[in-house]
């Protein structure tokens, strides 16, 4: 499905005006290997959470280390 999605780019087609189920779930795929990356860290964000609210960390020092990791996660995600 990938490969036809990649070449309907190529041919300056899109696959949702072509076939809308399947690129619905194409979608589908990307949600789920985006929610896989995060996922994969939830301990760490939840460890942040809890340094926060039991006091461990500031609100200054929460918002730095939950956007580093956030980010992280995020560019994990952009790599596939």
């Amino acid at each position: 499905m990938l490969r036809r999605y990649l070449d309907f780019e190529k041919q300056d087609k899109h696959l949702y005006i072509e076939n809308q189920d399947e690129y619905l779930e194409l979608l589908n795929y990307q949600h789920r290997l985006e929610s896989q990356t995060f996922w994969n860290n939830r301990e760490k964000f939840v460890l942040l959470i809890e340094n926060f609210t039991h006091d461990s960390i500031d609100m200054e020092e929460f918002e730095i280390a939950f956007s580093k990791l956030w980010w992280k996660t995020f560019q994990a995600d952009e790599a596939f």
